[in-house]
């Protein structure tokens, strides 16, 4: 679990989640959940009369009963556990802004240090009376733009333990708010998919166009993951360029110089097709893998100054026809193009 303080973030992780979720709960909150009876009972059959055994290298225990928590590896356990997870924390968890959750990592964020520890055990009665428990070696606790101390967080007495960044759902989150460290571990990533695939990358025989793809399906896609939500700065733009060159250099017949000092004509056509990183980040920045309509009820209630890039309507020029021609030469997103189609000239 995290906790989030001035503003703060708690993440709590509760202990061998799968294994402690009593059965009794677990036919109950189905059937709170609106889940038919039928059903139930299938998924009781499932789980009666389960045993289980422990291998060793010296040889395997005899049989014995498994009387709670969910079957490991299956399927549907996942499932069963997002219905438990949603019935347990019904009374406690508040709005999104302020509560995530994700299978059994939850982040609860607040103001101040009192909030933090109210809410935690909050959380930690609820999930504790129904036969969980929470892990005190990983909850951790981070302050945001910390001006002065803030004390310490406590759970039953014990001291939690504060860090000043944490990772959750593959993104690092820091306590000051930078993104060097997601930049530098995007980047290690990256390197990490360019030695799968080398042999591909820096094989001559195979062309520029093969390996483009290669390029963008496993090194891009690596290099940008969780990218759309960090507002990059000049220098960490500059590093993941320098890593792409390096990244690309090998896998071409001739030489490359740097965008930023070569003219654009000494560039290789081989590099124009492969080069296309920043670009892509940009062009996905806020919205990245969104539905239509989920992206135009995101974009209603968005204001001006929250788009990615400034624009202003030349009066002699129809609005679609400007869209497609700025939107063909990355004068603007995907949001802003939305919010003109949305809201037209005067609403931006």
């Amino acid at each position: 679990m995290a906790v989030v303080v001035n503003p703060g973030l708690d993440r709590s992780d509760l202990e061998k989640a799968y294994d402690r979720v009593p059965r009794e709960e677990l036919w109950y909150c189905m059937r709170k959940s609106g889940v038919a009876e039928k059903y139930v009972r299938v998924v009781q059959d499932m789980y009666e009369r389960s045993r289980t055994l422990v291998r060793c290298a010296v040889g395997q225990t005899e049989e014995f009963k498994v009387e709670v928590g969910l079957h490991q590896g299956s399927a549907l356990s996942p499932f069963l556990f997002a219905i438990v997870m949603d019935q347990f924390s019904e009374e406690v968890r508040q709005e999104s802004s302020w509560t995530m959750m994700f299978a059994d990592d939850i982040v609860i964020c607040s103001e101040s240090r009192e909030q933090v520890e109210e809410n935690l055990e909050r959380w930690r009665f609820a999930l504790e009376r129904r036969g969980m428990k929470v892990s005190r070696s990983k909850t951790e606790y981070m302050c945001v733009n910390e001006r002065e101390g803030s004390g310490t967080v406590r759970l039953q007495g014990e001291e939690v333990k504060k860090v000043q960044e944490f990772k959750y759902l593959g993104s690092t989150v820091q306590s000051n708010g930078e993104c060097g460290k997601e930049v530098k571990k995007r980047v290690q990533a990256g390197w990490n998919g360019w030695r799968k695939v080398s042999g591909v990358l820096c094989d001559r025989k195979i062309s520029a166009r093969i390996k483009g793809k290669v390029y963008r399906t496993v090194l891009r896609l690596a290099m940008l993951y969780g990218l759309e939500t960090v507002s990059l700065r000049k220098r960490q733009e500059s590093e993941l360029e320098v890593a792409e060159l390096k990244m690309l250099r090998p896998c071409l017949t001739t030489s490359i110089e740097s965008p930023s000092t070569a003219d654009n004509t000494m560039i290789p056509r081989e590099y124009q097709a492969l080069h296309e990183v920043f670009s892509k980040e940009k062009a996905t920045q806020l919205l990245p893998h969104c539905p239509w309509d989920c992206a135009i009820d995101l974009l209603n209630a968005m204001p001006p100054k929250c788009m990615v890039y400034p624009l202003s309507l030349p009066e002699s020029k129809a609005m679609d026809e400007y869209i497609k021609e700025a939107l063909a030469t990355s004068y603007i997103d995907l949001a802003s193009s939305c919010w003109l189609l949305l809201h037209g000239k005067e609403g931006w």
